[in-house]
């Protein structure tokens, strides 16, 4: 997948719960889960009130 492209949801999903097998930097990683876990936090209130008008 390719994460610069992915929606915040989807960067989130694919950086957590896996498995590192290669780091090109040291931090990279962490610092992409860290930026895609607060990407992913604020946005949560956009993608509720998109289900609160889908449930009307």
């Amino acid at each position: 997948m390719d994460l610069d492209a992915a929606g915040s949801v989807a960067r989130y999903a694919g950086l957590h719960g896996v498995e590192l097998l290669v780091e090109g930097a040291p931090g990279r990683y962490a610092n992409a889960q860290i930026a895609a876990f607060g990407a992913f936090c604020d946005t949560q209130r956009f993608r509720d009130r998109v289900l609160e008008v889908l449930a009307q």
